[in-house]
């Protein structure tokens, strides 16, 4: 999240050091031109919590080692007095956005807490086969990028994403029961009326690129169906057991939290579902359950 504020903050710096120079220039003798220079590394410090690379930086822009000394005295103690009273530019601009960014180290708060606590207990899960209108109710009223499969007696069988669901649809890759070779009981069977192919998934992340705004990921209404056809699917249905992961990764319930941060921070996950002892879904954990200050109404 840049903010195009490098130069502003290096100009706005650069000045204050200046003045400062110019005070002390007369019953000091010094030169305002350093000053000024370290006033740019004093800013960027503070506001941006660059101390390191900063040094390095200025070090190489002026080609001069006699000056890394009062470099890293200025951008250290900089860095320390910011901290004191805010966080830095740039998450301050992550918590406007309502970005859930997983810091490196999770909160003190965590180590107290299990995976249950922050846990989402309503969980929209699917049945490896489905109604394809339940489905698509489904798709319309949330705005969750993965669900869980799961057996009639609601065991965890696998994941299935967003997009592959709405592949699934856009495509009309609906299950035949007449076609199919295969068992037809509530797990389904392992043949759809047709696979989808890499082209089909194209489409779909280009569409949900357009449609994207603020935290709305793609919606089934951009389907773009016919009233006939939503009708049509009440009498159909999907297979999603060749699409689903088979193995999705999943926590207990009394998973301490710091693992389940540490976890996500390892792994790049998205949503981790929650079991109990029987691997019955219990809930289901995104990034923004382990936010605990994440205030989704920031503008």
């Amino acid at each position: 999240v840049p903010s195009g504020l490098f130069v502003p903050l290096i100009c706005i710096g650069s000045a204050f050091g200046r003045i400062l120079g110019e005070l002390l220039k007369e019953p000091m003798g010094i030169r305002p031109g350093i000053y000024s220079f370290l006033g740019a590394a004093a800013m960027l410090a503070g506001t941006k919590r660059i101390t390191l690379a900063l040094t390095v930086i200025l070090i190489e822009t002026t080609n001069n080692v006699n000056f890394i000394i009062p470099i890293m005295i200025t951008t250290f103690t900089a860095k320390t007095v910011g901290d004191i009273f805010n966080i830095s530019l740039f998450d301050i601009k992550i918590e406007l956005r309502c970005i859930p960014f997983v810091e490196t180290h999770p909160p003190r708060a965590t180590e107290q807490l299990y995976a249950k606590d922050v846990m989402k207990v309503n969980v929209k899960t699917v049945r490896s086969l489905e109604n394809a209108f339940d489905v698509y109710e489904m798709l319309c009223t949330c705005k969750h990028n993965g669900f869980p499969v799961v057996s009639s007696s609601n065991k965890l069988k696998g994941m299935i994403l967003r997009k592959q669901v709405y592949a699934l649809i856009k495509n009309k890759a609906f299950y035949d029961d007449e076609e199919s070779s295969l068992r037809t009981d509530e797990e389904g069977g392992n043949s759809p009326t047709r696979y989808l192919a890499d082209e089909d998934y194209h489409g779909v992340f280009f569409e949900s690129m357009i449609f994207k705004s603020g935290a709305t990921v793609m919606s089934a209404q951009h389907l773009g169906l016919t009233s006939e056809e939503v009708e049509d699917l009440r009498i159909r249905k999907l297979n999603l057991k060749p699409y689903m992961s088979p193995f999705p990764l999943s926590v207990h319930e009394y998973t301490t939290l710091t693992r389940v941060y540490h976890l996500y921070r390892a792994l790049g996950l998205r949503h981790l579902p929650v079991v109990d002892i029987e691997n019955n879904v219990v809930g289901i954990i995104s990034r923004k359950e382990l936010m605990t200050h994440f205030d989704e109404n920031l503008s």
